[in-house]
């Protein structure tokens, strides 16, 4: 039966740049797709797009009583028209206004995303902070349906909202961003010629606009040579933007190029060296930043929540203080400066991008919550074994006699449980086995070149399906089914990862909980001191800093929300490192001492050079990395 997906958005363009992707793909699922918005000129476009199109009176600029009761009996009219089975809210003024008539009209599902807190939460003084404190009371209203998935875009957002709504997690989730078509923006050279610096935004105060033009115009004091352009249009709707003639003052006077209004980024992206965006506006993830790093280029920008969360800082971007021309002059003139630092950067920015910014990830996670809100796919639950479903990802280095016994010991202890199994052939090997002999689906990734550990699971992840993703070693031998134990642990909604408890091929324990490590740590080790086991192995649950990625089983939406394995460490220290990252966003390890598996270990690595030196850099990239700083000193972020 076709189900309607119907968008609310404050504007046509706004929905055409974030969100036509995922109106698409709903449609080639079987859905129709309305969008209720304010319309400029896109009318044509959107029709041609197979949108059913209802113009929405919504003004921007006013934040009058009047004005939100019109807009909410449009919403009335045009909720009832449709009947949607899932409402999307984009944005403040329609999370608010359409979360309220949602409830009232008796929509049975709603998503509303939070794109960033916008002004209204930075600004200053008495009168913003009445404002605030309306806008905060209107959001308990709209969120209190019962059937809803509030999208975040950064974890600042979730936690502020969630803490002054007392949005329980089940109705929380983490999207970063809108996503990119890493197709379409793809990493070229860096130009010849004099640098350019390219600041691409609605030409508004609270983007930087103004700091970035004063930062221009101490660079060209000091001689610095580069051209600096403000591509982007003025939004009268907005009352903090700027007009054409300050605008064009500004043009007049030397300080920067105005391109306008771009439709053709990817191009407009490849002509600069370095990409700057000095917002205190808000953000929740801000799309200019995640397109820069799918191009491979270098960003600056403040830091602010939603702007520090589209950047690795130091990696594939800089972050200065907000309103801060002087240090934003700074930071710009470094890398005016050293092109190869630009570009080492953005090389790092690409594979950010192409870790946790690709459209299709966003798009497919958009239409999982739909189909779970409105029952198409309803999430089995964790203690009823029939019905879950798990995708299990395996990598073969030339390891398929390994993995055939594996795949018998999922045969034998495991019917009953609805999963999948994707194998990726990281080597180029023939398998010999029938698919058809096991009674659960395999499918086969085969790799034209080999990968490290995090991309191949990573890669395997994008092409599941299940609501939950296992990670097991090919050398894991199974003597019964430990998936049983493992998910009543997951049902606790603050653990992100279970794994079970790894024995050797004698029945001994293996040290696979460990304490994060530090450089003493490994000292003392190389020294042969302190190598006893990390934590006291009992019957109830431990909850170690990190497991061994032998055996992990995270939430699908966790997983999600991470981005997965950080690829960068190829081979070691992918399992501390998403750890770590779990537990800065708040979630739990959980190691379960009843559910056993055995680990016939083929450490065919050990006493390699090549290896051994993957290991040492590894190692030295998590020390060095921000998550270990903020895990060693938490008061420093």
């Amino acid at each position: 039966m076709s189900r309607t997906l119907l968008f609310v958005v404050n504007v046509d363009w706004a929905f055409l740049t974030n969100r036509l992707p995922i109106a698409l793909e709903a449609m080639r699922q079987g859905y129709r797709v309305h969008i209720a918005t304010g319309l400029t000129d896109k009318l044509d476009e959107l029709q041609r797009n197979g949108l059913v199109v209802h113009p929405l009176a919504l003004d921007r600029s006013s934040t009058g009583l009047g004005n939100a009761w019109r807009t909410m009996v449009q919403l009335w009219q045009i909720f009832r028209v449709v009947r949607p089975d899932v409402v999307h809210l984009v944005t403040i003024k329609p999370v608010l206004l359409g979360g309220l008539v949602a409830r009232l009209a008796g929509v049975p599902a709603v998503v509303a995303a939070v794109p960033g807190l916008g002004f209204v939460f930075m600004a200053q003084g008495a009168k913003a902070a009445i404002r605030r404190y309306m806008v905060e009371l209107l959001y308990r209203v709209a969120f209190g349906h019962h059937n809803l998935k509030v999208i975040f875009q950064n974890t600042d957002d979730l936690r502020s909202l969630a803490k002054v709504t007392h949005l329980p997690k089940t109705k929380m989730t983490l999207i970063r961003g809108s996503g990119v078509d890493l197709a379409q923006y793809v990493q070229v050279p860096l130009p010849d010629g004099v640098p350019v610096v390219i600041l691409a935004a609605r030409l508004l105060a609270d983007k930087g606009v103004l700091e970035f033009v004063q930062a221009a115009r101490l660079l060209r004091q000091r001689g610095c040579n580069a051209r600096f352009v403000l591509v982007g249009t003025v939004d009268m709707a907005n009352p903090t933007s700027f007009t054409d003639a300050e605008v064009s003052a500004w043009v007049h006077d030397g300080m920067v190029e105005w391109w306008g209004h771009r439709a053709d980024m990817p191009q407009v992206l490849a002509t600069a060296q370095v990409v700057v965006l000095p917002s205190y506006y808000g953000e929740g993830l801000p799309k200019v930043l995640i397109e820069a790093a799918a191009c491979g280029r270098v960003v600056v920008t403040t830091d602010l929540s939603g702007c520090r969360d589209a950047i690795e800082p130091g990696v594939t971007g800089v972050l200065v203080p907000v309103r801060n021309a002087v240090a934003l002059a700074d930071a710009m003139e470094d890398l005016i400066n050293d092109p190869l630092r630009c570009q080492v950067m953005g090389d790092a920015g690409r594979a950010l991008a192409e870790r946790a910014f690709d459209v299709r990830q966003v798009v497919a996670a958009h239409l999982r919550i739909y189909s779970e809100l409105i029952g198409k796919v309803v999430p089995a639950p964790v203690s009823d074994l029939e019905r879950v479903d798990i995708s299990i990802s395996v990598v073969s280095h030339s390891q398929l006699g390994l993995i055939v016994q594996l795949l018998a010991d999922l045969e034998q202890h495991c019917r009953g449980l609805n999963f999948e199994l994707l194998l990726t052939l990281n080597l180029n090997e023939k398998v010999l086995f029938s698919l058809d002999a096991f009674s659960y689906p395999i499918r086969i990734i085969r790799n034209t070149t080999p990968k490290g550990f995090g991309a191949n699971h990573n890669q395997a992840f994008t092409r599941s399906t299940g609501h939950y993703f296992c990670v097991i070693n090919p050398d894991i031998r199974l003597n019964n089914n430990p998936f049983s134990t493992l998910l009543a642990g997951l049902e606790d909604s603050s653990v992100g990862l279970v794994a079970p408890l790894a024995l050797g091929r004698d029945g001994e324990v293996e040290n696979s909980a460990r304490r994060f490590p530090s450089p003493l740590k490994i000292l003392r080790k190389a020294l042969g001191r302190g190598l006893g086991p990390d934590y006291v192995i009992k019957d109830t649950p431990i909850y170690p800093d990190w497991v061994g990625g032998m055996f992990m089983l995270f939430p699908r939406a966790i997983f999600e929300r991470l981005g997965g394995f950080d690829q960068r460490y190829f081979l070691y220290y992918e399992d501390v490192d998403i750890c770590a990252r779990l537990r800065l966003l708040g979630y739990e390890v959980v190691l379960c001492p009843k559910a056993r598996v055995t680990h016939d270990a083929q450490r065919s690595s050990h006493g390699s050079y090549k290896y051994f030196r993957w290991h040492i850099k590894s190692m030295t990239r998590f020390f060095l990395s921000p998550t270990y700083w903020r895990l060693t000193f938490p008061s420093s972020r």
